[in-house]
């Protein structure tokens, strides 16, 4: 819990550190009305980001759909707030308003926190970069509860409170060095920045093509840098039991995130992580997911796993043509083949799937599907003669991918952790699997 809570705090500061609009307008109310009026706005943005935070943290897989679906309407909406802000903070005169300030004993402070608060919230796609944060520190996991991601979700908004205090204060030390020519001009720059900034949601939100061209772009782009990672060696974990090799791969297996989406018919990505680390005959891989719906229909080995909610790997040894797909749905039913291609497969021996272990956080119990957002963790260890590798004298490297699916679903989607650059939805194609190191 610790952990959480320190991260929390790092995450509040990295959401509220860029200058962004809110940050000019705080430093702004710092300089003419003082440090405490500028503090009250920076508490009316930490909330805003808290109520992010947790609907983020809480709800992932519904938030990230929905602002999928309405993202137009929520950049117009939000480009809207900000182009009014900046035409005010453009159009005000700092003469007038330190006159203001003289005449008026009592200023605002609640008129400071709900502007602030107004302002922050109004920045929906907010949320992405909260996902984005999540995923690279490890905030939300299958192993955390509800209110232990609360208590993360209250230390991220500490953490932006703290950063506005030291900012306001700072601000507030250096105010005799602003005159009136100086406030007049900063009204021109922070207003002119909004604006601008208002501006360009206005038009990325309604002429989209843009925006997806130059999206295209950068996944073409990505598709040519195909992933890399190297599996850490970690002889214990097979003298301990499955469902205690967590701790271990936490602290020292290799983090990575399946969260390429390749089709665009197909945009809804749930949170997926996955610890992965080798011993001398095994190698061990421990998945995160959390996201909408959940479906298990199978529980015996060689069925249809793909079409409930499903983690896979795919590997095959460099200059070789055949291939292996393990696909695992979340209660950890397996189903495996060895094959030259998706029509060409040969299941893997009942013997063979005895010998690949599994753990899973939920119950190994089928169920239909359940709505709603739900977390679950899968451990698997696949041993290397398996793969059709010799324990006793690996290759330096194998190629693989690794993928998250879930077919007949609410949510159908088709993630992957190495970018595929097919017109259509196909996670049997080796030439676009990613380097493996041993």
């Amino acid at each position: 819990m610790v952990e959480l809570i320190v991260k929390g705090l790092l995450i509040g500061v990295l959401v509220s550190a860029p200058m962004g609009p809110i940050g000019m307008l705080i430093i702004r109310r710092t300089l003419y009305k003082g440090r405490w009026h500028g503090f009250v706005s920076g508490l009316g943005a930490a909330l805003s980001d808290v109520f992010y935070a947790a609907l983020t943290g809480l709800a992932i897989g519904f938030v990230v759909n929905f602002v999928e679906s309405n993202q137009t309407f929520l950049q117009l909406f939000g480009s809207g707030i900000l182009a009014i802000f900046g035409f005010y903070i453009f159009r005000s005169n700092p003469t007038r308003q330190l006159r203001k300030q003289k005449a008026i004993r009592k200023i605002s402070y609640a008129q400071d926190f709900i502007s602030a608060f107004i302002l922050t919230f109004s920045n929906v796609l907010i949320v992405f970069l909260y996902i984005a944060l999540y995923a690279r520190f490890g905030f939300v996991r299958a192993e955390y509860s509800a209110g232990m991601i609360l208590g993360g979700v209250v230390s991220v908004g500490i953490g932006a409170i703290l950063w506005w205090l030291i900012i306001t204060y700072i601000v507030s030390k250096m105010r005799k060095w602003f005159n009136i020519r100086g406030l007049w001009l900063m009204n021109r720059v922070v207003g002119g920045i909004i604006l601008a900034v208002s501006v360009i949601g206005f038009v990325s939100a309604i002429v989209p093509s843009a925006t997806a061209s130059v999206f295209n772009v950068s996944n073409s782009k990505s598709i040519s840098q195909m992933k890399k990672l190297k599996v850490p060696y970690l002889p214990t974990l097979d003298v301990l039991d499955l469902s205690s090799v967590g701790l271990i791969m936490e602290n020292k297996a290799r983090r990575e995130y399946i969260e390429v989406i390749n089709w665009e018919i197909y945009p809804y990505k749930p949170v997926v992580a996955f610890d992965i680390a080798r011993t001398d005959k095994n190698l061990y891989i421990r998945y995160f997911v959390r996201g909408n719906s959940l479906k298990a229909l199978y529980e015996k080995d060689g069925s249809p796993v793909y079409t409930d909610s499903c983690v896979e790997f795919f590997m095959k040894k460099e200059n070789e043509s055949g291939y292996i797909n393990f696909e695992f749905n979340c209660i950890g039913c397996c189903d495996a083949s060895r094959r030259q291609s998706r029509a060409e497969s040969e299941s893997i021996t009942p013997e063979e799937y005895q010998s690949i272990r599994r753990y899973s956080s939920l119950e190994k119990k089928t169920f239909t599907e359940k709505k709603g957002i739900h977390s679950w963790e899968l451990i698997v260890s696949i041993p290397f003669s398996v793969m059709g590798l010799d324990p006793e004298n690996l290759p330096e490297k194998i190629l693989g991918n690794f993928y998250k699916c879930a077919d007949d679903t609410e949510y159908p989607h088709f993630v992957s952790w190495s970018p595929i650059g097919t017109e259509q939805p196909d996670f049997h194609r080796p030439e676009y699997f990613g380097e493996i190191w041993f």
